[in-house]
């Protein structure tokens, strides 16, 4: 059974030969892009893909390899980040079409914290950005399998984390230890700076051998 390791594993020799080969430029992160192959889909050990009240859950990377290229450049520093950072998965989601991995990026510029905060607005029965992934079948069934915000927190293992010990998402735009209030007016694939290197700090914990 090929894993979600074997697959990191091979993407890192991937990007070494082509940065021996090729260089830096376009056209080598072009050429890496045409072989990397994203980890996320596949198990994560023999036992398969992590499952919750009979749904399949695949990784969602918090940090892609576009945001890692946007502000590293596709260097031995590029290689770094992701070794260290998607080594490890670390927030998981039903796969399904159209379904919460997707719809985040999309929505909310890929930025985890504010997923999280719609995904709290959910449990709180307030108007959220994702209703439509999370009226999905699967998706369904497996937010319901979730007494509240809480319980999911804790089955992803960000407690303390991305949340605060009152169940509110860290707003990782500031990173002073206030939480999110409410959405944006407006969401770009853009990161800033401090947002992204506040969200490599933030989920450092998250990393596990």
């Amino acid at each position: 059974m090929i894993l979600y390791k074997d697959i990191v594993e091979f993407d890192i020799v991937i990007m070494k030969q082509i940065l021996q080969k090729h260089g830096t430029d376009e056209e080598a992160w072009r050429l890496f892009r045409h072989f990397y192959v994203d980890p996320d889909g596949y198990p994560i050990n023999e036992q398969g893909l992590r499952t919750r009240n009979g749904v399949e859950c695949t990784a969602d990377t918090i940090i892609s390899t576009y945001r890692i290229r946007m502000h590293e450049g596709f260097n031995e520093q590029f290689i770094n980040t992701f070794a260290q950072y998607r080594r490890t998965p670390m927030i998981f989601f039903p796969r399904e079409l159209g379904g919460i991995n997707t719809s985040r990026a999309a929505r909310f510029g890929d930025r985890i914290d504010h997923a999280l905060y719609d995904l709290k607005r959910y449990y709180d029965k307030k108007p959220c950005r994702l209703a439509s992934a999370y009226a999905l079948p699967k998706t369904q069934r497996w937010l319901q399998s979730f007494n509240d915000f809480h319980e999911l927190v804790v089955w992803m293992e960000i407690d303390g984390v991305l949340i605060d010990d009152n169940d509110e998402v860290f707003d990782l735009e500031k990173n002073d230890g206030s939480v999110i209030c409410d959405y944006y007016e407006k969401y770009t694939r853009t990161w800033s700076e401090s947002y992204y290197h506040n969200v490599k700090e933030k989920i450092k914990p998250l990393i596990r051998d």
